[in-house]
């Protein structure tokens, strides 16, 4: 398997105001718990809370800051609410060029590889459980040019790599399926032929 040298994390981000919370309150909420030990059991509704979810975030971040001397060379950017962190085995430092208001993981995601100067030729693995990373690898293809592109989604039996780069959508399909996503929520591009006809 390829050796990826800079990996990247990217949070969700919970705003009060969001015009996303009628739609995470649809899904369920729970009360607020706070995390005390790593050994900790938490209730199975623990994920329905974003403040949850963004205290699990810092503690991710943190053990990885306190885990770095184990990174073998890799570069993690995690990028928590505004701010992205540089881990490497030496140091751990905010990267102001980096930092994004976005809410969404996915969308957060493209802005860090656009960011990050990611060379023509260099592949780049997208790792999520949303059918929107698909649509926004596109768009990477589509204003990257020569960079493969590779979506790692499912998890069992029903995980699968998939090459976003070899897409047979044209270039307008693909800027007009990002267009069509963002309005509609649509995630998918169906082609198909058919013939009819007419009786009297």
């Amino acid at each position: 398997p390829c050796q990826y040298t800079k990996v990247f994390l990217a949070c969700d981000t919970y705003k009060q105001n969001s015009i996303k919370a009628g739609e995470r309150e649809a899904r369920g909420e729970s009360n607020r718990y706070f995390l005390t030990s790593p050994d900790m059991k938490v209730p199975y509704d623990f994920l329905h809370n974003g403040e949850n979810k963004e205290m699990l975030f810092n503690l991710i971040q943190q053990a990885i800051v306190d885990g770095k001397s184990s990174l073998k060379g890799r570069t993690i950017f995690f990028s928590n609410k505004r701010d992205c962190m540089m881990i490497n085995e030496d140091q751990a430092i905010f990267v102001p060029s980096l930092s994004c208001n976005h809410e969404e993981a996915d969308t957060k995601l493209v802005a860090l590889v656009f960011a990050a100067n990611v060379r023509q030729g260099d592949s780049v693995m997208v790792w999520s459980p949303s059918g929107d990373s698909d649509i926004l690898a596109l768009f990477i293809v589509h204003n990257f040019g020569d960079i493969t592109i590779y979506i790692d989604n499912g998890t069992g039996k029903s995980r699968k790599i998939i090459n976003v780069t070899s897409s047979e959508l044209s270039a307008d399909e693909k800027v007009a399926l990002i267009g069509l996503h963002a309005f509609s929520g649509n995630d998918y591009v169906s082609s198909s032929s058919s013939s009819s006809s007419s009786s009297s």
